[in-house]
């Protein structure tokens, strides 16, 4: 699932002219939107510190990409064999988002939920205005400048930069697969990725986090929704009294929301399908073969 094309074209680019510093930026952006969201709407299981990336490779170019190390990551649930990195983001991520959160609370007739919704609704506008900054400040220019006028890239690869989630029934180098199972909840994380994750990240996409799904990845065919007793329920971004659809519907919130740009499902009875449509964002359902 991904949101707006042109989203993911000006996080790409930007990466590829900035090289590491770029990327780092890009990834400070996504983990404080998880940090300030994610309590609320319950989308992501797992998320590594953004030191544990630093460290893993954000400066690498070769094409296999960063991979994140086992006992490395920081749970939702809050437990973490190495949180230092993250902890400290987070806390500025609150802080960051405080004063806008205040202003639209005296305009909200929800306190609280409504304001963190409405800063989740207008990602990517928010995102624009840190690429436009971060563009000024260093090429005392124009975002919009001409072709002719980018920097030169510093790397070819289409998702150079961009962060993604992966549903929590797909391994992860370094992050456990739960399937939002309890019993599944102390395994050991995974040695490799899946295939899906190597391809995106030789294509220079960054995997940052888990996404939730229903319990055992189960659904009934008449409550389709994204529940477990281990992560309780993904809300839907747009009204929380509806169904945010199953079972990839922690991936389709966290792309609503601008969590991150890109997020990868699966699809056995309306994965794919169900959960974008809940939450209005694009899904790519591959063909076999």
């Amino acid at each position: 699932m991904q949101g707006p094309p042109a989203q993911l074209a000006e996080v790409a680019r930007f990466c590829q002219e900035e090289g590491a510093a770029g990327k780092e930026k890009i990834l400070l952006h996504y983990l404080k939107r998880i940090a300030v969201l994610n309590p609320l709407l319950r989308a992501v299981t797992e998320v590594a510190s953004f030191q544990q990336l630093r460290n893993a490779g954000t400066s690498q170019e070769d094409h296999g990409g960063p991979e994140c190390g086992p006992g490395n990551v920081s749970t939702a649930r809050g437990g973490s064999s190495n949180q230092e990195g993250s902890a400290e983001l987070f806390e500025e991520g609150r802080a960051e988002s405080s004063s806008k959160e205040s202003s639209l609370e005296r305009r909200s007739d929800r306190p609280g939920k409504s304001a963190k919704l409405a800063l989740a609704i207008n990602a990517d506008r928010e995102l624009h205005s840190v690429l436009l900054f971060e563009r000024r400040k260093h090429h005392n220019s124009d975002w919009t400048l001409p072709p002719s006028q980018h920097p030169k890239p510093q790397s070819t690869r289409p998702l150079e930069g961009v962060p993604f989630l992966v549903k929590d029934v797909i391994d992860v180098a370094g992050f456990r697969t739960v399937a939002g199972c309890e019993l599944l909840a102390r395994t050991h994380p995974a040695d490799a990725s899946a295939d899906i994750v190597r391809q995106l990240q030789a294509l220079g996409a960054v995997p940052v986090g888990k996404s939730t799904v229903p319990e055992a990845c189960s659904q009934s065919r008449v409550d389709v929704q994204t529940f477990s007793s281990l992560h309780s329920v993904t809300e839907n971004p747009y009204k929380f009294s509806i169904t945010s659809g199953g079972s990839s519907g922690g991936s389709a919130v966290a792309v609503a929301t601008g969590m991150v740009p890109l997020a990868v499902g699966t699809d056995w009875a309306g994965s794919l399908r169900i959960p974008p449509s809940a939450a209005s964002v694009r899904s790519a359902l591959p063909v076999a073969g």
